[in-house]
């Protein structure tokens, strides 16, 4: 996101009062949030303004890997504890995804506790 599309978007929150949502990474805010750069900070602070509520999601909560869980159809309690797992982690929806890849393939298109462990061995998650 550069500061242009930042400009664009206080001018559309301007010119219409719609309220915006920005999904992003730590990362991200830090680099708009970081007083080293003055101009970048300077700028972003005018966009900052116009913000009514921020919020900031660390890593997803465990009622977002049930409803998870539960959409892929994964209900046995051991596997759900190896997704919590991979949530627990920085970059927790990341890991999700590349650990659900990885068992889909183990079985071939069908996650089970049996697929869900053994791409979490070769992810270095355990349960202990």
């Amino acid at each position: 996101m550069d500061d242009d599309l930042i400009e664009a978007l206080r001018d559309v929150y301007d010119d219409t009062r719609c309220g915006l949502i920005l999904l992003g990474n730590m990362e991200i805010l830090h680099r708009y949030t970081d007083r080293s750069n003055r101009k970048r900070f300077a700028h972003f602070a005018l966009f900052r303004g116009r913000v009514a509520m921020e919020r900031k999601i660390l890593a997803p909560s465990e009622g977002d890997v049930a409803a998870l869980c539960a959409s892929l159809s994964v209900n046995d309690p051991v596997a759900r504890k190896f997704v919590q797992k991979a949530a627990d982690q920085p970059g927790g929806l990341q890991k999700v995804r590349n650990l659900l890849d990885v068992a889909f393939k183990f079985g071939d298109g069908v996650l089970s506790r049996e697929t869900i462990e053994k791409a979490a061995a070769v992810a270095g998650f355990s349960i202990k």
